[in-house]
């Protein structure tokens, strides 16, 4: 009867759900939205401040007596 070399096996199992990747996702779908408002909120600050600026700097002045 002849004899088979020693052998070891080992396993390594963990659970990961399903929905994982969907809700990183939404998750990151969420902040790419939110930057972006802010982005155009800051432009939208951004073209008021240089208008204001801008207009005031055109302003007419009165003559200095």
């Amino acid at each position: 009867m002849g004899s088979m070399p020693p052998m070891f096996m080992a396993r390594v199992d963990f659970k990961m759900p399903g929905y994982f990747w969907r809700k990183q996702r939404a998750g990151v779908a969420e902040q790419y939205a939110s930057a972006s408002g802010a982005r155009h909120e800051y432009q939208a600050a951004n073209q008021t401040l240089r208008f204001r600026v801008k207009d005031d700097y055109l302003m007419p002045r009165p003559p200095i007596a």
